[in-house]
Protein backbone atom coordinates (compact mmCIF):
# COMPACT_ATOMS: atom_id res chain seq x y z
CA UNK A 1 0.00 0.00 0.00
CA UNK A 2 2.67 2.23 -0.04
CA UNK A 3 2.85 5.16 -1.92
CA UNK A 4 -0.88 4.87 -2.66
CA UNK A 5 -3.80 7.79 -1.97
CA UNK A 6 -6.06 6.63 0.73
CA UNK A 7 -8.35 9.35 1.86
CA UNK A 8 -9.34 12.67 0.99
CA UNK A 9 -10.05 15.36 2.80
CA UNK A 10 -12.58 18.36 0.99
CA UNK A 11 -11.76 21.70 3.01
CA UNK A 12 -14.66 23.84 1.78
CA UNK A 13 -15.55 27.47 2.20
CA UNK A 14 -19.53 26.51 2.87
CA UNK A 15 -19.03 22.67 4.12
CA UNK A 16 -23.18 22.42 4.64
CA UNK A 17 -24.03 23.41 0.62
CA UNK A 18 -20.91 21.05 -0.39
CA UNK A 19 -22.02 18.17 1.50
CA UNK A 20 -25.73 18.61 0.31
CA UNK A 21 -24.39 19.07 -3.15
CA UNK A 22 -22.16 16.00 -3.65
CA UNK A 23 -25.19 14.06 -1.40
CA UNK A 24 -27.35 15.05 -4.44
CA UNK A 25 -24.81 14.48 -7.02
CA UNK A 26 -22.50 11.48 -6.25
CA UNK A 27 -25.27 9.96 -3.65
CA UNK A 28 -22.84 10.53 -0.76
CA UNK A 29 -24.09 10.38 2.70
CA UNK A 30 -22.28 11.26 5.93
CA UNK A 31 -21.35 9.91 9.81
CA UNK A 32 -20.63 13.10 12.07
CA UNK A 33 -17.74 11.76 14.13
CA UNK A 34 -16.86 14.04 17.11
CA UNK A 35 -13.79 14.64 18.65
CA UNK A 36 -12.79 16.47 21.95
CA UNK A 37 -9.33 17.19 20.93
CA UNK A 38 -9.89 17.66 17.19
CA UNK A 39 -6.42 17.63 15.39
CA UNK A 40 -7.11 20.50 12.59
CA UNK A 41 -8.02 23.05 15.52
CA UNK A 42 -7.81 23.36 19.17
CA UNK A 43 -10.53 21.47 21.31
CA UNK A 44 -13.70 19.46 20.41
CA UNK A 45 -14.87 19.64 16.61
CA UNK A 46 -17.29 17.36 14.17
CA UNK A 47 -15.59 15.69 11.48
CA UNK A 48 -18.56 14.75 8.69
CA UNK A 49 -16.73 11.32 6.86
CA UNK A 50 -17.63 10.88 3.15
CA UNK A 51 -19.34 7.66 3.09
CA UNK A 52 -20.86 5.54 -0.10
CA UNK A 53 -21.65 2.00 -0.72
CA UNK A 54 -21.01 1.51 2.42
CA UNK A 55 -17.62 2.62 2.89
CA UNK A 56 -15.91 6.11 4.12
CA UNK A 57 -14.08 7.67 1.52
CA UNK A 58 -12.63 11.04 3.18
CA UNK A 59 -13.87 13.69 5.27
CA UNK A 60 -15.23 17.55 5.11
CA UNK A 61 -13.46 20.49 7.03
CA UNK A 62 -14.28 24.02 7.23
CA UNK A 63 -12.06 26.31 5.51
CA UNK A 64 -9.55 28.87 7.10
CA UNK A 65 -10.98 32.31 7.10
CA UNK A 66 -8.17 33.52 4.71
CA UNK A 67 -8.12 29.89 3.00
CA UNK A 68 -9.42 28.47 -0.31
CA UNK A 69 -11.16 25.79 -0.97
CA UNK A 70 -9.47 23.12 -1.51
CA UNK A 71 -8.92 18.85 -0.84
CA UNK A 72 -6.25 17.13 0.38
CA UNK A 73 -5.32 13.76 -0.09
CA UNK A 74 -3.41 11.16 2.14
CA UNK A 75 -0.82 8.96 0.95
CA UNK A 76 -0.08 5.80 2.99
CA UNK A 77 3.80 6.08 3.85
CA UNK A 78 5.64 3.66 6.40
CA UNK A 79 7.19 6.02 9.03
CA UNK A 80 5.33 9.88 9.13
CA UNK A 81 8.06 11.35 10.61
CA UNK A 82 10.87 9.93 8.36
CA UNK A 83 9.02 10.87 5.67
CA UNK A 84 8.20 14.65 7.10
CA UNK A 85 12.04 14.75 7.40
CA UNK A 86 12.88 13.68 3.88
CA UNK A 87 9.94 16.20 2.20
CA UNK A 88 11.72 18.97 4.56
CA UNK A 89 14.82 18.33 2.98
CA UNK A 90 13.30 18.05 -0.53
CA UNK A 91 11.76 21.45 -0.34
CA UNK A 92 8.31 21.49 1.64
CA UNK A 93 7.48 23.11 4.23
CA UNK A 94 5.57 21.58 7.43
CA UNK A 95 2.49 23.31 7.87
CA UNK A 96 1.30 21.06 11.00
CA UNK A 97 4.31 18.71 12.20
CA UNK A 98 3.43 14.91 12.67
CA UNK A 99 0.60 14.16 15.03
CA UNK A 100 -1.91 11.15 15.73
CA UNK A 101 -5.42 9.85 15.03
CA UNK A 102 -6.48 7.78 18.15
CA UNK A 103 -7.10 4.34 16.08
CA UNK A 104 -6.88 5.18 12.45
CA UNK A 105 -3.32 6.70 12.07
CA UNK A 106 -0.47 9.27 12.22
CA UNK A 107 0.21 11.84 9.17
CA UNK A 108 1.66 15.56 8.75
CA UNK A 109 -0.04 18.29 6.42
CA UNK A 110 3.00 19.47 3.87
CA UNK A 111 3.16 22.21 1.70
CA UNK A 112 5.68 21.05 -1.43
CA UNK A 113 8.24 23.11 -3.43
CA UNK A 114 5.05 24.37 -5.25
CA UNK A 115 2.94 24.92 -2.53
CA UNK A 116 0.81 22.76 -2.86
CA UNK A 117 -0.90 20.52 0.22
CA UNK A 118 0.00 16.61 0.35
CA UNK A 119 -0.90 14.85 3.55
CA UNK A 120 1.62 11.25 4.16
CA UNK A 121 -0.44 8.97 6.39
CA UNK A 122 0.71 5.91 8.11
CA UNK A 123 -2.81 3.65 9.20
CA UNK A 124 -2.97 1.92 12.62
CA UNK A 125 -6.03 -0.18 11.54
CA UNK A 126 -6.99 -2.80 8.82
CA UNK A 127 -9.69 -1.44 7.07
CA UNK A 128 -8.80 -2.35 3.27
CA UNK A 129 -8.99 1.64 1.19
CA UNK A 130 -11.80 2.36 0.08
CA UNK A 131 -12.91 1.92 -3.73
CA UNK A 132 -14.94 3.04 -6.86
CA UNK A 133 -15.35 6.42 -5.94
CA UNK A 134 -11.51 8.34 -6.33
CA UNK A 135 -10.85 7.46 -9.68
CA UNK A 136 -7.53 9.05 -10.03
CA UNK A 137 -5.83 12.46 -8.16
CA UNK A 138 -4.43 15.35 -10.28
CA UNK A 139 -1.90 17.75 -9.31
CA UNK A 140 -1.85 21.05 -11.05
CA UNK A 141 1.91 22.50 -10.86
CA UNK A 142 3.32 25.57 -11.82
CA UNK A 143 6.31 23.33 -12.32
CA UNK A 144 5.18 19.96 -13.22
CA UNK A 145 8.65 18.55 -14.25
CA UNK A 146 9.51 19.69 -10.20
CA UNK A 147 6.96 18.75 -8.94
CA UNK A 148 7.17 14.81 -10.48
CA UNK A 149 11.13 15.14 -9.44
CA UNK A 150 9.77 15.81 -5.60
CA UNK A 151 7.26 13.10 -5.56
CA UNK A 152 9.33 10.60 -7.54
CA UNK A 153 12.17 11.23 -4.46
CA UNK A 154 9.59 11.56 -1.23
CA UNK A 155 7.35 8.49 -2.29
CA UNK A 156 9.16 6.53 -4.98
CA UNK A 157 6.33 7.06 -7.86
CA UNK A 158 7.49 6.53 -11.15
CA UNK A 159 6.56 7.34 -14.52
CA UNK A 160 4.24 4.21 -16.07
CA UNK A 161 3.07 3.79 -19.60
CA UNK A 162 2.73 7.14 -21.43
CA UNK A 163 3.85 9.79 -18.70
CA UNK A 164 1.54 9.35 -15.78
CA UNK A 165 3.55 9.55 -12.23
CA UNK A 166 2.17 7.17 -9.69
CA UNK A 167 3.34 3.78 -7.48
CA UNK A 168 4.98 1.21 -9.26
CA UNK A 169 1.36 -0.76 -8.05
CA UNK A 170 -0.16 0.66 -10.59
CA UNK A 171 0.10 -2.23 -12.42
CA UNK A 172 -1.32 -4.12 -10.05
CA UNK A 173 -4.26 -1.81 -10.27
CA UNK A 174 -4.27 1.02 -8.14
CA UNK A 175 -5.88 4.56 -8.94
CA UNK A 176 -3.11 6.41 -10.57
CA UNK A 177 -2.45 10.12 -9.87
CA UNK A 178 -1.18 12.37 -12.78
CA UNK A 179 1.09 15.96 -12.39
CA UNK A 180 0.15 18.81 -15.06
CA UNK A 181 1.35 22.31 -15.46
CA UNK A 182 -1.41 25.05 -14.98
CA UNK A 183 -2.89 26.36 -17.98
CA UNK A 184 -0.85 29.37 -19.13
CA UNK A 185 -2.67 32.79 -19.58
CA UNK A 186 -4.76 31.71 -17.19
CA UNK A 187 -5.40 33.74 -13.85
CA UNK A 188 -6.48 32.19 -10.33
CA UNK A 189 -4.95 28.48 -10.68
CA UNK A 190 -2.63 27.80 -8.02
CA UNK A 191 -0.78 24.57 -7.21
CA UNK A 192 -3.27 21.77 -5.62
CA UNK A 193 -4.06 18.35 -5.41
CA UNK A 194 -7.84 17.35 -7.42
CA UNK A 195 -9.68 14.09 -7.00
CA UNK A 196 -11.81 12.91 -9.85
CA UNK A 197 -14.95 11.05 -9.28
CA UNK A 198 -16.39 8.14 -10.88
CA UNK A 199 -18.87 9.11 -13.70
CA UNK A 200 -20.50 6.13 -15.10
CA UNK A 201 -22.60 8.19 -17.45
CA UNK A 202 -20.34 11.65 -18.02
CA UNK A 203 -22.61 13.67 -19.72
CA UNK A 204 -25.62 13.21 -17.60
CA UNK A 205 -23.58 13.75 -14.69
CA UNK A 206 -22.00 16.93 -15.84
CA UNK A 207 -25.52 18.16 -16.56
CA UNK A 208 -26.88 17.09 -13.39
CA UNK A 209 -23.76 18.99 -11.53
CA UNK A 210 -24.42 22.08 -13.14
CA UNK A 211 -28.34 22.11 -12.56
CA UNK A 212 -27.23 21.84 -8.84
CA UNK A 213 -25.39 24.87 -9.36
CA UNK A 214 -21.42 23.78 -10.34
CA UNK A 215 -19.49 25.61 -13.01
CA UNK A 216 -17.80 23.78 -15.67
CA UNK A 217 -14.15 25.18 -16.10
CA UNK A 218 -11.39 24.20 -18.70
CA UNK A 219 -9.34 22.01 -17.22
CA UNK A 220 -5.03 21.97 -17.28
CA UNK A 221 -3.83 20.07 -20.16
CA UNK A 222 -3.86 16.23 -19.76
CA UNK A 223 -0.49 14.08 -20.75
CA UNK A 224 -2.59 11.36 -20.78
CA UNK A 225 -6.43 11.03 -22.35
CA UNK A 226 -7.29 8.12 -21.04
CA UNK A 227 -10.60 8.66 -20.11
CA UNK A 228 -13.55 11.71 -20.82
CA UNK A 229 -13.33 14.00 -18.17
CA UNK A 230 -14.65 17.06 -17.01
CA UNK A 231 -13.56 19.47 -14.27
CA UNK A 232 -16.23 21.69 -12.64
CA UNK A 233 -16.18 23.74 -9.43
CA UNK A 234 -18.78 23.15 -6.87
CA UNK A 235 -21.58 25.78 -5.00
CA UNK A 236 -19.03 26.15 -3.11
CA UNK A 237 -16.26 26.99 -4.24
CA UNK A 238 -14.68 23.32 -4.28
CA UNK A 239 -12.53 22.54 -7.32
CA UNK A 240 -13.03 18.63 -8.41
CA UNK A 241 -13.20 16.54 -11.80
CA UNK A 242 -15.43 13.91 -13.15
CA UNK A 243 -14.35 10.99 -14.95
CA UNK A 244 -16.45 8.69 -17.11
CA UNK A 245 -16.18 4.88 -15.98
CA UNK A 246 -19.07 3.77 -18.69
CA UNK A 247 -20.48 1.62 -16.03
Amino acid sequence: MQGRIIWHDLVSKGPGADMAFFSRLMGWSYTIEHAENFVWKPGPGDYPLIVAKGEAHGGVLSAGRDEPAHWRAYVEVRDVDLCADKARRLGATICKPPFDVPGVGRSVLLSDPQAALICPFTTTHDYPPPRDQFVFDQLVSSNAAASRSFYRNLFGWKLIGSGIPGPEANRQGWDPVEIVNAPHGQAGWRAQWIPYLAAPDLPKTIAEATELGARRIDPPTSVAQAAPRALLISPAGAPFGLVGTGG
